[in-house]
């Protein structure tokens, strides 16, 4: 009876960020195109992502297994992101997401509608 109890009084958003802090990852793929540097998350930032991918619908975050990378600058500046899946499918966050000026739920399902296209 207690293991239903505690089975039902189970927060819903944990599943949820145990999936995507698997998703989020320190410092870049060996296969990254471009040579940029890599850049340490903060606390903040991940609550941001999390927050941002709960907004964003699950038939765009289920498709591909994906992972998030945080680096400083894209070589095409002020890019807040970028997006790859040579190897597998990547998604890259720069300062610039971070900076206030744009829309984080929009910029990673722009980057996600990127990998979905590129699968078609």
């Amino acid at each position: 009876m207690s293991d239903q109890c505690d089975e039902y009084c189970k927060d819903p958003c944990d599943d949820f960020k145990s999936k995507i802090d698997k998703k989020i990852q320190n410092g870049i793929s060996k296969l990254w195109p471009q040579k940029e540097k890599s850049s340490p998350w903060t606390d903040d930032q991940k609550s941001l992502v999390e927050n941002a991918l709960s907004q964003i619908p699950d038939a765009l975050l289920a498709n591909f297994d994906w992972n998030i990378f945080r680096l400083q600058k894209s070589i095409y500046f002020p890019n807040p992101a970028s997006s790859d899946n040579e190897s597998s499918p990547t998604i890259v966050l720069y300062d610039t997401a971070f900076s206030g000026k744009y829309n984080l739920p929009r910029v990673i399902s722009h980057e996600l509608a990127h990998i979905y296209y590129r699968n078609l």
